[in-house]
């Protein structure tokens, strides 16, 4: 697609808004496997653990915040694991639009 090609997409979510078939990422077909265990059934059958889940959290937010809930799902998290924020090297965060990505960027 070419730069000029993106005026012409028609925003998706409110009038004057940002976010259009353009900008954002499709629904797309994939497929993936994970394996889970413990690490008594790693040592059980010989497998050395490629990782290990330290915390995880989930959380909702107002609708007016939509697209914002990873900052406190980031936060709750961070506390589970008596960590702080820079204890961490990288955030893998799934976003639908560019625009949520830049906005948890500033936070």
């Amino acid at each position: 697609m070419r730069l000029r090609a993106l005026k012409f997409f028609k925003n998706v979510f409110k009038e004057n808004g940002t976010v259009t078939a353009g900008n954002s990422s499709g629904l797309n077909d994939g497929a993936a496997a994970l394996v889970l265990m413990n690490r008594e059934e790693a040592e059980l059958r010989k497998i050395e653990p490629l990782v290990k889940i330290v915390s995880w959290a989930t959380c909702g937010v107002e609708p007016s915040l939509m697209g914002l809930g990873p900052i406190p799902a980031t936060n709750l998290a961070l506390k589970k694991a008596d960590w702080q924020i820079n204890d961490v090297d990288l955030f893998e965060i799934n976003e639908a639009f560019a625009a949520q990505r830049l906005q948890l960027l500033k936070i």
